[in-house]
Parts: C-alpha cells; sequence; structure tokens
C-alpha cells in the first residue's frame, strides 16, 4: 500500500508539473533570480496580461517592468536594464527542464544561461550547453600569427557574450558583443577579422548542439 501510494505521488506531481504554464512557471521563480520583482508584483504583471491590459509596472528599484512576450514554451521579461528569458524545454522522457537567460545591457549586453528543474532547482550548466569561446567569431583563414591582427586579438578577449532563444525557445542563438566595447577605429579594424553571423544551437531534447 506504501509504494501504491508513493507510485500516486509521483504521477500527480509529473502531472502537475506538465500542466505548469509559463505565467505559473515565472511566478514561482525564486526571488533572489530578480530581485527587484518579487513574486508579488510578477502576480500583478500577470493579472494584467490576462486582463488585455499593458503587462507594465513600476519595480522595487524605481524601473519599469514589463512582460513582452508570452508564450505555451517562453516568456520574455525586462526590467530596467535586465531582460530575462525563460523556455519550457521538452525532454525526451517527457519531463522539462527550464532553461532561463539573464541579459544585463549596461551598455554593451553580456547575458549568463542557467538550467534548473520545474521546482527551480538549479542544474550544472554544462550537462546542456558547451557555449563557444570567443575566438571561434574569428573568421576562417584569418593570419593569427600577423601583428596587426595580434594587436586587435588582445582587445578581443574579454568575453562579453549574448545569447537570446529563438524558435519559441527550441534554438539558442550566441552573439559575441566585445567589439560594442571598443573604441569605433578599434571595432572597425576587428571587424575586418569577424564573422558576420552569431552561433546558433538547436535544442535535442537532450541539451543545446
Amino acid at each position: 500500500m506504501k509504494k501504491i501510494s508513493v507510485f500516486i505521488l509521483f504521477i500527480v506531481f509529473c502531472g502537475a508539473a506538465g500542466a505548469q504554464g509559463m505565467a505559473s512557471i515565472f511566478s514561482s521563480m525564486p526571488d533572489r533570480m530578480i530581485e527587484p520583482v518579487d513574486s508579488i508584483l510578477r502576480l500583478d504583471i500577470i493579472d494584467l496580461y490576462n486582463a488585455g491590459r499593458s503587462p507594465q509596472i513600476i519595480n522595487h528599484f524605481g524601473d519599469t517592468a514589463r512582460l513582452v512576450a508570452l508564450e505555451d514554451n517562453y516568456l520574455q521579461f525586462q526590467s530596467g536594464n535586465l531582460t530575462l528569458e525563460i523556455a519550457s524545454l521538452p525532454m525526451i522522457n517527457d519531463s522539462k527542464v527550464i532553461g532561463v537567460i539573464k541579459t544585463v545591457c549596461a551598455p554593451v549586453c553580456d547575458s549568463r544561461v542557467l538550467f534548473f528543474t520545474t521546482e527551480w532547482k538549479p542544474l550544472d550548466p554544462g550537462v546542456f550547453i558547451n557555449p563557444v569561446a570567443w575566438d571561434w567569431f574569428i573568421s576562417e583563414g584569418v593570419d593569427r600569427d600577423n601583428e596587426y591582427f595580434k594587436t586587435v586579438e588582445s582587445a578581443l578577449d574579454m568575453e562579453l557574450m549574448q545569447f537570446s532563444f529563438d524558435n519559441n525557445g527550441l534554438s539558442l542563438v550566441q552573439t559575441y558583443n566585445t567589439p560594442q566595447y571598443l573604441s569605433i577605429d578599434l571595432r572597425a579594424s576587428a571587424g575586418k577579422y569577424l564573422k558576420k553571423e552569431s552561433k546558433r544551437y538547436t535544442w535535442n531534447k537532450v541539451r543545446f548542439e
């Protein structure tokens, strides 16, 4: 009987987790992850969205916070200079993982990619993605022994990376933002050595590849 009860609780738990919408996931997010907007304010902004009103509030720092997008498996929220993206990622065993991108623009944008269980227990990001390093963005065929390139290279090794979800969370894009931090002249010089495209990853129900 005890084993059956545990099994039933497991089924109920899985069903509840599967039924969570993005609004529920967002409202249950720990306050420490977005301190200026606690759970009460998040519930307020969801209520505004559901009522068809502008989903915008003033956070505890006095900045404007707004719900930018709310889809079945994806949410985007902005609060001051912080952009938060949340994606509910399906796994091969029919469970879900929550992917979170926190991007701060001050003024150049830089991101962190995080992963959690549906109960917001942190998971090792390295299990789900191995982002490329900055030198992936160097164009193929560049003579890296060239003295002028070495001068530019010394200014490029700061890794300011911006990540964003695409395709309702099933794709992830990595953009190299360090050139935006450079002076106009140095940025123009660096542009000669850099790829034009961003790095794109696709979710395969296990990880982003």
